[in-house]
């Protein structure tokens, strides 16, 4: 598949780059193109790239003239100059328009389609193109450190390179008369408006999501032969597979990735999806030695990111590319769609309109840093309901980056109120927010399809997501907030409410009732599986001491100090489980930060972990 395009917004700009060798510069505006799609008129010029589904139905949508061509469909629905009409295209892509003297860049609704990264003069689907400019100084944005070893991840627009910025999920840029204005496919102002205004009956609201689930997964089988799932066990893989089985009697294969001596791996009910429905199942038991390819998965990699599945998602793609698939139907993104952890969110509102917060501030900072196992539970519980309304965090905290980087300190922006300015005023309102800006917008998109679709892509495999298809997403988010998540924010905050309510009134008659009726535990991966061999430990403190990152950035003593900490933690076999997982996620983070710095900085040309010690 072609994937490649690296251009300027300034037909004068593109003599400004220097690179060693220039192809395919004919085209205006582009040093660098290779695309699936493209179609032009005596007007309009669209490059695309990725999967379009159900096309016909797009064109119907739109008014337009049906066409088999994605970039005749963008170029015909862009001609009245409403971009926006790119919500109407299902799929997995990314596309430029050149349009009455405009450039249109734009990404799909959930950002699965190929990464956009930009300045003010230049675009490119690789960041390492921005090395090529001429005085442009390919450097590390202190701010987006900070927060990378915070949560994982820079949150978009930003990226970890000082003056690149990242287009979002489901955002289209508009570049003309020399300014750059972005805007989002479904706006926070949008939900707001449509949110719980869909009227409807339990019994009619099960009848419709069963409905949309089953087109969403037929627009994207559509004439396919060999088709795949991924099965972990769960409602989200499980629905899947029911609602494939009605529609497509052929043979279909099941993959799923456990880990080894895991007291609470779904593996055992992933078999028994792929018996009950017919799947040619395989599974894989990841010991810990998978992190050596972690080098392959930063290279492939715009952006530094690390977050609890990724090892998970670039196993399973690792073993698919072993087979002939014609596409791979994944499970992410539903719960992100109807809301996550909404028991520590209602407790937070709880705390919030009675004032608790100051003490629960109290708490936190008195039971920080302790190893005690109590106290390090009573800490993890409490800072969880306290910052419920922030990116979730498993990494270091800033008063630890305070101490750990050479870096001015800076204050992290991770309340997502705060961040967008806005504020609740009631339980639904909070959830409102919640749901939009960290499940959907931060979770949904920027981490768990971030990651997924780029290991697949990693591999050339065509990935896709029936639950975060657009029709569905947008009856969801309109229903009311009990058929999201039911109960009053008393039940909710006693941890008596359910997730995916309509979801699981849906799926319940149709799925074995071992996964059905019991209470969910595993779903994350044990991070502490990948530092357990105290050979490889060594070698990746090595590898974080030796980089020039490390002199650059990092406070060398308390590095050193963290190491034993980490030692500490790790044998000791009375630790809770949660903080084991903090500290390794933490491990995790400085080691993606440090190859992906050697890789992208030094050209470090290294494949496993053993090439950089």
């Amino acid at each position: 598949m072609k994937t490649k395009f690296f251009g300027a917004f300034n037909k004068q700009n593109v003599t400004d780059v220097v690179a060693n060798k220039i192809e395919n510069s004919q085209q205006p505006h582009f040093i660098e193109l290779e695309m699936s799609f493209h179609y032009e008129d005596e007007t309009s010029q669209c490059m695309a790239w990725g999967n379009f589904y159900d096309l016909r139905k797009t064109c119907n949508d739109l008014g337009i003239s049906l066409t088999e061509n994605p970039a005749e469909a963008i170029v015909k629905s862009a001609k009245q100059e409403k971009y926006s009409n790119i919500e109407a295209f299902y799929g997995e892509f990314t596309f430029i328009l050149f349009q009455n003297e405009k450039i249109i860049i734009g990404r799909d609704l959930i950002g699965a389609g190929l990464p956009v990264f930009y300045t003010n003069d230049y675009f490119s689907n690789s960041i390492d193109d921005f090395k090529r400019i001429a005085d442009f100084e390919f450097s590390l944005d202190p701010t987006a450190v900070r927060t990378f070893l915070h949560i994982g991840t820079p949150i978009p627009p930003q990226t970890i390179i000082n003056g690149v910025k990242q287009l979002a999920a489901g955002e289209y840029l508009v570049f003309s008369k020399n300014e750059i204005k972005t805007y989002f496919i479904f706006s926070y102002q949008k939900y707001d408006k449509q949110f719980s205004s869909l009227k409807i009956s339990e019994q009619e609201a099960v009848i419709e999501l069963e409905r949309l689930h089953k087109n969403a997964i037929k627009r994207r089988i559509a004439d396919k032969q060999n088709i795949a799932l991924l099965m972990s066990g769960g409602y989200d893989s499980g629905g899947n597979v029911a609602a494939l089985r009605d529609l497509y009697d052929g043979k279909v294969s099941g993959y799923s990735i456990g880990f080894k001596d895991d007291a609470w791996s779904e593996l055992p009910l992933a078999r028994l999806l792929a018996q009950k429905f017919g799947i040619n199942f395989s599974d894989y038991q990841i010991d810990g030695s998978e992190i050596d390819d972690l080098p392959v998965i930063m290279r492939s990699l715009g952006t530094p990111f690390q977050e609890n599945g990724i090892m998970v998602n670039y196993t399973v793609m690792k073993r698919v590319n072993e087979d002939n698939n014609d596409i791979i139907l994944g499970g992410d993104g539903n719960d992100q769609v109807y809301g996550t952890a909404m028991q520590q969110v209602a407790l937070h509102y709880y705390s919030s309109k009675f004032f608790l917060n100051p003490v629960q501030s109290v708490i936190s900072s008195l039971t920080s840093g302790t190893h005690q196992k109590l106290l390090s539970r009573v800490n993890f519980h409490n800072n969880r309901i306290l910052h419920a309304g922030n990116y979730t965090s498993f990494g270091f905290k800033a008063s630890e980056l305070k101490k750990m980087l050479k870096y001015p300190d800076e204050k992290l922006m991770m309340d997502v109120m705060k961040r967008n300015h806005l504020k609740a005023k009631s339980f639904d309102d909070l959830y409102k927010i919640h749901t939009y800006y960290k499940d959907f917008i931060h979770d949904g998109n920027h981490l768990i399809i971030f990651k997924a679709s780029n290991m697949a892509r990693l591999f050339n495999q065509h990935l896709s997501f029936p639950y975060m298809d657009k029709d569905s997403i947008e009856f969801i988010m309109q229903l009311p907030r009990e058929m999201r998540f039911s109960g009053t924010p008393k039940e909710i905050a006693k941890g008596h409410g359910s997730g995916k309510y309509l979801h699981k009134k849906y799926l319940k008659p149709k799925l074995p009732k071992e996964i059905t009726e019991r209470k969910k535990q595993g779903g994350f991966a044990p991070l502490p599986i990948f530092f357990k061999d105290k050979n490889r430990r060594t070698m990746i403190y090595n590898i974080i001491r030796k980089s020039k990152l490390s002199g650059d950035i990092f406070d060398k003593n308390y590095l050193e100090a963290f190491f034993q900490d980490l030692e500490s933690i790790i044998h000791a076999k009375d630790a809770w489980f949660w903080h084991q997982q903090t500290i390794a996620f933490k491990l995790f983070n400085l080691l993606s930060l440090t190859i992906w710095w050697e890789v992208h900085f030094k050209n470090h040309k290294g494949t496993t972990l053993s090439d950089f010690d």
